[in-house]
């Protein structure tokens, strides 16, 4: 009886080789996005001169101003703006979940570019305090705010938008 009931407490061969398998499938995985997505939210690197360093926000502002006027080709040339968008909450939010809750998050839409914020669980008024970047080259710029789970419902977001002249610091 006793060494049945310590054998409990230890893992079966077939147990640690799906353990084993799973850990490298996982690693493959990771390794695959990692490798040819790997501009997400982490550290961007400048892939360009094949270095390793870091970028700066000054350097990466700077090459996302050189993207947008190469891709618009406006004569302005480095000329941009920057909306600094900052969504602060939500009301009149329907309840989602069974028990009359929700979890919302935002999709907010600047021209062509797209942010997410993060998810409040649990609340039909969620409070956000999150501050979205978005680059452009021409004002009006239309942005658009969502919250997917309740697309045909009207709902209230309360933001605040900054619009900055990145060449003159002018806000």
């Amino acid at each position: 009886m006793a060494s049945m009931s310590i054998g409990f407490f230890f893992p079966s061969w077939w147990e640690i080789e799906v353990t084993v398998a799973v850990a490298l499938f996982v690693i493959a995985v990771y390794t695959f996005f990692e490798r040819f997505f790997s501009s997400g939210p982490g550290i961007e690197v400048d892939r360009l001169s094949g270095g390793d360093e870091p970028l700066t926000a000054k350097e990466r502002l700077l090459d996302d101003r050189e993207k947008m006027s190469q891709f618009n080709g406006h004569s302005r040339g480095m000329s941009a703006y920057l909306i600094k968008l900052e969504l602060l909450a939500a009301k009149n939010l329907i309840g989602a979940n069974l028990n009359g809750t929700s979890d919302p998050y935002a999709i907010i839409t600047c021209g062509e570019q797209k942010r997410f914020s993060s998810m409040v669980p649990g609340s039909r008024n969620p409070m956000w305090g999150e501050e979205f970047n978005f680059i452009v080259d021409v004002l009006p710029v239309q942005i658009e705010m969502d919250e997917p789970r309740n697309p045909s419902r009207p709902f209230e977001f309360l933001v605040q938008a900054r619009v900055h002249d990145m060449d003159d610091g002018v806000e």
